[in-house]
């Protein structure tokens, strides 16, 4: 239910409507979308039938005085793609995109932050610019892993009055959608994608190292003495491992599909399926896998399996596997994790 006078008039008029058979309905506060499907099969030569159109909205709703926008200035009748919440959205291409001018303005806003870094900034300020990139992460599904240095950020304000320089972390954060927002006709997919037969389990423990099995066959690193600093703990292990997974993945071939990882750490899921942690090394790890996931057109679908079903728990803990099950390709430590890690 929406608050406010708009809203019970918008919440009182769908229940109308939907008396009326006309639904499905989406709303927000006083903006209306109506859904129709053809009533049969119907072939290609002849025009479709629906249960209702637009003039039976109207015809239930005139006698109300509810007084509509003139569909010449806002609104259109039934069509395959239309406006709502700030994005354009395509029932033929299932898909929902962002409009030149929302991603222009957006720009906009952060160039001239970024223009004059040095400028203090009080809270309505940052608010508003974390908003809008927060509201736009439906399309940039990856810009998840650029908003916690702005979270992190707006916990410092005590109230609306007091007034901060912007951190370098945070800059570098809006360094980078400002390159994403300069990349016109920005959509995603809301189809998805098939899901591959792989099997695929992942481990870390503190004691030893972290480790990986694909469809029986497995691979294991050491975690290097002082490797738990800075940070970095076992979440963040876990993190590299699902790293190092989705590399192997792509090093393989697979693209265009979705994957089940099975994985014994819950809070390490909810930080993916949130699109960010408040720990800045799990977030960079974050960063590259959505990286490398879209490039491929891959996702991943993290679930979560008790420690004492996980296949790779021993691995984890230091026990080799069998000897012609090593998993190939094998997959090259990234270079920024060599001090970390040591391929066994």
């Amino acid at each position: 239910m929406a608050g406010g006078i708009q809203g019970s008039i918008a919440d009182v008029t769908v229940a109308i409507l939907r008396v009326h058979d006309v639904k499905p309905i989406i709303k927000w506060v006083n903006d209306f979308v109506f859904f129709h499907s053809p009533l049969n099969m119907t072939p290609p030569s002849l025009t479709p039938s629906f249960k209702f159109g637009l003039q039976d909205i109207l015809n239930v709703t005139a006698p109300l005085g509810i007084p509509w926008h003139p569909i010449s200035h806002k609104g259109h009748n039934f069509k395959p793609s239309f406006s709502y919440v700030g994005f354009e959205w395509d029932l033929s291409t299932r898909s929902v995109s962002l409009s030149s001018e929302k991603r222009l303005h957006l720009l906009s806003k952060i160039s001239v932050i970024l223009s004059k870094p040095s400028v203090c900034l009080n809270r309505k300020a940052v608010t508003s610019i974390h908003g809008s990139l927060q509201h736009i992460t439906l399309v940039y599904h990856h810009g998840c892993h650029y908003l916690p240095t702005l979270s992190m950020f707006l916990s410092k304000f005590p109230n609306d009055f007091i007034v901060h320089h912007l951190p370098r972390s945070c800059l570098q954060h809006l360094e980078w959608w400002a390159h994403t927002l300069t990349i016109p006709n920005p959509a995603r997919t809301l189809v998805h994608l098939p899901e591959s037969d792989l099997i695929v389990w992942v481990d870390a423990s503190s004691s030893w190292g972290i480790g990986l099995i694909v469809n029986n066959c497995w691979a294991t690193w050491k975690l290097a003495n002082g490797w738990c600093s800075h940070l970095r703990d076992i979440g963040w292990a876990e993190v590299v491992v699902i790293k190092m997974a989705v590399m192997w993945l792509t090093r393989s071939g697979l693209h265009d599909c979705s994957i089940k990882i099975n994985c014994d750490n819950s809070s390490v899921i909810d930080s993916f399926w949130k699109g960010r942690s408040h720990n800045p090394e799990r977030n960079q790890s974050l960063i590259h896998i959505t990286a490398n996931l879209a490039t491929f057109n891959l996702t991943i679908n993290l679930c979560y399996m008790p420690s004492a079903q996980n296949e790779v728990d021993s691995l984890s803990c230091g026990t080799a596997g069998a000897d012609g099950l090593h998993l190939v390709p094998h997959v090259v430590v990234p270079e920024p994790l060599c001090p970390f890690l040591a391929p066994i």
